[in-house]
């Protein structure tokens, strides 16, 4: 089986995150230069500010599964607003981490603007990512629009 049919069956949620992870990796490997010239905060900084984006997008994905599950005993709301407080203490330690080593230490071993621009792209590309699935969707429901279970186009009998 090839590498992209593997992609194709994977869930929709494991998709985005190895997106999410590519496109960190393929512009942190575009920032490396910057290292050369003195600079090594700019990839540091995107690649710590893209790996805390994943991990929000992960407490997204697994906070809504711990709400949309079957047997829902109630703790999926706990654990909801628990993952929602835990997303914004990771960007706000992030953020912090960034201002402390680049406007207090003047260090360039971070940067705190590529930590924030390591924020942005996770929004950007699930929601492009979804418009996508959402097209494939609508292809594949128009090419056959029987759903499931018919075996004919025939309206059934009503039983009045």
């Amino acid at each position: 089986m090839k590498l992209s049919e593997k992609f194709v069956r994977w869930e929709e949620w494991r998709r985005n995150t190895f997106v999410l992870i590519v496109f960190a990796l393929m512009i942190g490997v575009i920032m490396l230069p910057f290292s050369l010239l003195g600079l090594p905060g700019l990839s540091l900084g995107w690649m710590a500010g893209s790996m805390i984006s994943v991990l929000a997008y992960l407490t997204i994905v697994y906070s809504s599964n711990a709400i949309l599950r079957k047997e829902n005993d109630g703790k999926g709301m706990g654990l909801s607003v628990f993952f929602s407080f835990a997303r914004m203490a990771m960007y706000a330690i992030g953020l912090a981490l960034g201002a402390l080593v680049t406007f207090v230490f003047k260090s360039p071993w971070l940067s705190f603007w590529t930590v924030f621009a390591g924020y942005m792209p996770m929004p950007i590309l699930i929601a492009a990512m979804h418009f996508v699935n959402l097209g494939k969707k609508k292809d594949a429901q128009s090419a056959n629009p029987m759903p499931k279970g018919e075996t004919s186009l025939k309206e059934p009998d009503s039983h009045e």
